[in-house]
């Protein structure tokens, strides 16, 4: 496993740590509840967590399953700062993880195509 890929890790595991269960206490208070009254009052951060949620999930798929580094590295930063976006200053840490992970991808992908040249 590659270093960007475990700092990668890291950040979905502590991020849907912290996510997954805001969303299923949320859904369990409304159920409870029996009429969607939280979602007057929650409705737009509840949108919000589940879209940090997609993201989380969209960064563990892309630094595990692509293989070409320049896309992973792109797509990690983008992702990071579009997780400063929707999570605001709750998302600083996640933010910084991805684009620390996104910018060892890129580096890593020179790095290879480096020592294939020497060899």
């Amino acid at each position: 496993m590659l270093l960007y890929q475990k700092i990668t890790l890291v950040s979905v595991i502590l991020g849907l740590g912290v996510l997954v269960p805001i969303v299923v206490v949320y859904f369990f208070i409304n159920n409870f509840v029996g009429i969607p009254i939280l979602g007057f009052v929650l409705g737009g951060f509840i949108l919000h967590v589940i879209i940090l949620v997609v993201i989380n999930s969209a960064c563990f798929y892309i630094a595990f399953i692509l293989k070409n580094k320049k896309i992973v590295g792109g797509l990690l930063i983008g992702l990071g700062f579009s997780f400063l976006i929707f999570g605001s200053y709750f998302g600083i840490p996640s933010m910084i993880l991805f684009v620390i992970s996104g910018v060892l991808a890129l580096k890593e992908n020179h790095s290879s195509s480096s020592r294939n040249k020497r060899i």
